[in-house]
C-alpha cells in the first residue's frame, strides 16, 4: 500500500487511541516508532487543537521533524485526518490487488467509461 515500508511516529493529541493508531499503522506495512529519528518518514499529527505545549505551539517530535526537513532528510508531516485516508486508501488498494491476483476481472478495480 502506498504507507508500506515507512517509519511512523505519532504526536499530539489524537481522535483514536495510540494503540488503535500504531495497530492502523502496522496494518498498513508500517514500523511505529515512539521518537523522531532520521529513520523516520511520516509523522502523523492530531488533529485535536493543543493551545500550548511546554511553551510551545509544537510538540518537541514536530519541532524535530521540522529540523530533518530543513536539513533535507524525507520525511513527511501528515494530520491524523490525512493518515486516516492513506490507511484506508492502502487497505482498499491491497484488497483490490487480491481480487485482481484471484482473477476477479480488473473492471471491479477500475473506474468505468460512460459511453452516452
Amino acid at each position: 500500500g502506498s504507507l508500506a515500508g515507512e517509519v511512523i511516529v505519532f504526536t499530539g493529541a489524537l481522535e483514536i487511541s495510540r494503540r488503535e493508531a500504531a495497530d492502523l499503522a502496522a496494518s498498513a506495512g508500517c514500523d511505529v516508532a515512539n521518537s523522531v529519528t532520521k529513520k523516520t518518514t511520516v509523522l502523523v499529527v492530531g488533529d485535536i487543537d493543543v493551545v500550548r505545549l511546554a511553551g510551545h505551539d509544537k510538540s518537541s517530535k514536530h519541532r524535530k521533524a521540522e529540523e530533518l526537513v530543513a536539513a533535507g532528510y524525507p520525511l513527511r508531516i501528515i494530520r491524523e485526518t490525512d493518515f486516516k485516508k492513506l490507511v484506508a486508501l492502502s487497505s482498499w488498494c491491497e484488497k483490490a490487488c487480491v481480487k485482481q491476483r484471484n482473477g476477479i476481472s480488473k473492471r471491479l478495480i477500475q473506474p468505468r467509461r460512460c459511453d452516452t
